[in-house]
């Protein structure tokens, strides 16, 4: 019974894109590619943990959790897909007109929107540099583990350039994790709709130093997002939007085999073969076992929080805000983290965070409220003629709402990165209205 509603759901779900929706699967929109995150992320798992096939999770989850949620979970999916069908439909929206198929309509960065572009960036490096500083050379994570450092001790070094940072260490990231990609995505398009030589040098020049930045803390998701990003870019600006099969498989590859390395660079005694193993079990079931760590967690073992996880800048509200993600991962850590002075955090899909605030209520709320932030965007930009600068921004925003599949809805209620790249993308899009100047690179 599981499996055939399980096979029941993916096939509705294909209906209702294919069908009702007439959306091109293989063409890139805010739809079809958040919602694909969440069904891989969190749903394909489902039978390697209901079957314990998983041998890296079969012994840590309750089959009775992982059941319910397989329900829940559903229900959050379906809820997204009516939202945006009702919205579809209240608006007769139609995605992406084919003015925009070509990259011939594309408009290129003039000399002065390229140059602040360029101060920006550089501004970013600084800021990490100054982050360097108060990390500490001996406590780069990544380093450490290239020096052939154990384990426990890149762990730690990760810890300290995280959640355990002295400082607001959110505020450096903001500017090497998300304002430098948004930025590199905007000169890459520019490159893609009128390649040079100067163009293809400063791109790798500046492709870099971002990927060592990426690196830093031991992390082994950003490169490979990042890499998606440049990918998405290229999909956009020479492919119509559309997902080469034959690219992305190779792309798929690389990613593996980068993973695979990674796993073992930051933790030297795991086997090949276990870290192949591990990299899948990290995509499909992870996140699922993730969020089982939230329903059990509340509210048997801790109330409600009732909001307390939301974003509170400046203690503008009447409550000390609590990191959901820190918290879950004490209980769930203790013994493997908190012994060993390591600070963890266990995200999971964006409604595990609300059904720890307000139950029931925060799933369907949430769920919601994602349908209709997909049908915003991409309703924006299937009225828009796209250029290097959108093109730049529509790729961030699809890499900043993938995290929907695997974090906290919070973040996006006060979302501050999305703020500051709006004011930026703003002040540059204003050069354009008073310089008329074309640089081509």
């Amino acid at each position: 019974m599981f499996l055939l509603i399980y096979f029941i759901q993916i096939l509705f779900w294909y209906f209702i894109l294919k069908k009702i929706l007439k959306t091109n699967l293989f063409k890139i929109n805010f739809i079809t590619f958040i919602l694909s995150l969440i069904i891989i992320f969190n749903y394909l798992g489902y039978p390697f943990l209901y079957y314990q096939l998983d041998k890296f999770r079969a012994l840590d989850v309750d089959l009775n959790i992982i059941n319910h949620l397989f329900y829940v979970n559903s229900l959050s999916i379906n809820l997204i897909i009516l939202t945006y069908i009702f919205l579809t439909i209240f608006k007769k929206n139609k995605l992406y007109p084919s003015v925009y198929n070509s990259s011939d309509n594309f408009k290129q960065l003039n000399h002065i929107q390229f140059m602040v572009i360029l101060f920006f960036i550089f501004t970013c490096f600084y800021v990490f540099s100054l982050y360097l500083t108060k990390v500490g050379s001996n406590n780069i994570a990544f380093l450490n583990a290239l020096r052939g450092f154990d384990a426990l001790t890149v762990a730690q070094n990760r810890s300290s350039m995280g959640n355990s940072f002295i400082g607001k260490v959110h505020r450096y990231q903001l500017f090497f994790y998300d304002i430098l990609p948004f930025l590199f995505f905007i000169l890459f398009a520019n490159y893609l709709i009128k390649p040079t030589k100067f163009g293809f040098l400063l791109i790798v020049l500046i492709f870099l130093p971002i990927i060592f930045i990426m690196l830093a803390s031991a992390n082994k998701a950003k490169v490979p997002w990042f890499f998606i990003g440049c990918f998405i870019t290229y999909s956009i600006t020479k492919n119509e939007s559309k997902i080469n099969l034959k690219y992305s498989s190779y792309l798929f590859l690389i990613l593996i085999l980068l993973v695979s390395f990674l796993y073992q660079l930051f933790n030297p005694n795991i086997t090949l073969e276990n870290a192949y193993l591990s990299f899948f079990s990290r995509i499909f079931t992870g996140p699922i076992q993730a969020a089982s760590y939230y329903y059990y967690f509340f509210p048997d073992f801790h109330e409600f929080l009732k909001g307390r996880s939301f974003p509170n800048p400046g203690g503008i509200f009447p409550f000390e805000s609590i990191s959901i993600t820190q918290l879950i991962s004490d209980l769930v850590n203790y013994d493997a983290y908190m012994k060993r002075d390591i600070r963890g955090s266990t995200p999971a899909i964006f409604w595990a965070e609300m059904y720890g605030n307000f139950s029931y209520l925060g799933i369907i709320i949430s769920s919601i409220f994602v349908g209709i932030i997909l049908f915003f965007w991409d309703r924006v930009f299937a009225t828009t003629q796209l250029s290097s600068l959108k093109i730049g921004f529509m790729t961030w925003l699809l890499l900043h709402y993938k995290d929907l599949s695997v974090s906290g809805f919070s973040k996006y209620l006060i979302d501050i990165k999305l703020i500051l790249v709006i004011l930026i993308l703003s002040f540059i899009v204003f050069l354009f209205q008073i310089t008329k100047v074309t640089y081509k690179i």
